[in-house]
């Protein structure tokens, strides 16, 4: 695992690099909808261009000003991009933990997650036939909660590190997700989702296989 930053993380591209496996062919980006909006101009400024975004707040993006003006899904088109989108809700309780906010969070966050990973799935499987690098950008809104949540579930389901050892790849990175580690209830779901990581592959696996 080989931990890099990128930028200086401030708008209006926040875009930030996470994590770089090991044989430099999976990178995994995290950002807010403004790191989504440059995408077409890091893939011309880079020898890494991303190749996938991954959107947690799919209603704000259909109603922001500022969208590109042609429309995000040309917009991803036109920069050689695949997209996925999820309206996912975005959890601002006070309280450290909640078991009522905590289940119902798993129970939303969980259909998202796995989706997500499905998707990845059946990403991955295409770049390693085509011996292309596998270039994901996580984002919300701020890229703060759901985006963060999501790449830290994807970095426990298919790189198996344990949801602090995740959190210590963010804030490495981007310090100023310090205040995230306040929301006990959004390690309450990472540690459910970690918890239960085989099976969640094994459904994973079910329902990515394709028949020969």
């Amino acid at each position: 695992m080989i931990l890099v930053t990128s930028a200086d993380g401030r708008w209006p591209c926040d875009l930030c690099q996470i994590f770089v496996s090991e044989t430099g062919e999976q990178r995994y980006y995290l950002g807010s909808l403004a790191a989504a909006n440059h995408v077409k101009q890091h893939n011309e400024n880079t020898d890494a261009p991303i190749s996938m975004v991954l959107s947690f707040c799919g209603r704000e993006m259909q109603k922001i000003r500022g969208q590109p003006y042609e429309g995000w899904e040309h917009c991803f088109r036109s920069a050689n991009v695949t997209h996925h989108a999820w309206s996912m809700d975005d959890v601002k309780t006070n309280h450290n933990f909640r078991p009522d906010v905590c289940a119902d969070m798993a129970q939303q966050w969980f259909t998202m997650w796995i989706q997500m990973c499905e998707e990845l799935m059946l990403y991955e499987t295409a770049c390693a036939h085509a011996i292309l690098p596998l270039t994901v950008l996580f984002h919300c809104f701020g890229g703060i909660h759901r985006s963060s949540a999501a790449l830290c579930a994807w970095l426990l389901f298919r790189h198996d590190l344990s949801p602090m050892e995740s959190l210590c790849l963010l804030l490495k990175v981007r310090p100023s997700l310090a205040p995230w580690t306040q929301r006990d209830h959004v390690f309450w779901v990472l540690h459910e989702w970690y918890c239960q990581r085989e099976a969640l592959r094994d459904l994973v696996r079910l329902t990515t296989c394709r028949p020969e």
